[in-house]
């Protein structure tokens, strides 16, 4: 794998499945620990085996750019870029979690221990400034949850908010935002 994670990143070897969810795959090559590749495919020796079928045309070009004018802040998931990872599938590179998010972390790592009581409204305060930044920058998030939150242990349990596919940008002429085609998921 290049140093460089948004120059043309081709798998070599095995992939670790981190999650899916209908409109896109999180993966990241056996072994590292600091990127992830969110795409709308898998695929295994060159051919395609699954593709994610509710992902809109253009939805991973949309989350990109997303990330692009969120830019660099500490609330939300370091965005490197977008890479080839094999021949015609494109995936956004993001920073790595440690332990993924609260909910999992809470629900299904029982030998983890939780976040201490002490940590846990700093953890609910960085939730808030991600949100707030994202608002800042002309940016609503349609999809709100946990689930799209990561914890970071290795910076004293800090979170930052992650999975912006389905976010909207305000429109600069009537500093309003088009919602018409915005997804809000309350289901899980």
């Amino acid at each position: 794998m290049s140093s460089k994670p948004g120059s043309g990143n081709r798998f070599r070897g095995k992939f670790d499945f981190i999650c899916w969810n209908p409109t896109s795959h999180v993966i990241a090559v056996t072994g590292t620990t600091k990127f992830v590749y969110k795409c709308q495919a898998l695929f295994t020796n060159g051919a395609v085996i699954d593709v994610r079928t509710h992902a809109a045309p253009g939805s991973l070009e949309h989350e990109a750019a997303v990330y692009k004018r969120l830019g660099d802040h500490p609330r939300i998931t370091k965005y490197y870029g977008v890479g080839e990872i094999t021949p015609n599938i494109k995936a956004i590179i993001l920073e790595r979690s440690s332990i993924g998010c609260p909910r999992e972390h809470t629900q299904f790592r029982q030998d983890d221990p939780p976040p201490l009581m002490a940590v846990r409204p700093r953890m609910a305060q960085d939730f808030a400034e991600g949100v707030a930044h994202m608002h800042a920058c002309g940016v609503i998030w349609c999809d709100i949850s946990t689930r799209n939150a990561l914890l970071f242990t290795e910076d004293d349990w800090r979170l930052k908010l992650c999975d912006f596919g389905t976010a909207q940008f305000k429109n600069a002429e009537t500093d309003q935002y088009d919602l018409g085609k915005g997804l809000y998921e309350t289901t899980y």
